[in-house]
């Protein structure tokens, strides 16, 4: 038995096909536009890692001292 597909089958899936292709260029092209540039909306992504991986600041260290103990009156 020959199964007979139907032609609204056929163009279905083609549109679908072309839909999800067309949105894979755009994200692709959308990921390399930032890519190259290193900008989006206006800010610097460069910049923007820098300040969230960087971080300047002072630790306050206590001292100790170096205790003998008493069977090590050497």
């Amino acid at each position: 038995m020959k199964t007979i597909k139907s032609s609204n089958m056929n163009r279905g899936s083609s549109i679908l096909s072309l839909l999800f292709l067309g949105l894979f260029i755009i994200v692709l092209a959308r990921f390399i536009f930032i890519m190259t540039t290193g900008h989006i909306h206006g800010v610097n992504l460069i910049d923007s890692k820098e300040k969230l991986i960087t971080n300047k600041e002072t630790l306050k260290s206590t001292r100790g001292e170096i205790l003998k103990l008493e069977k090590d009156k050497n």
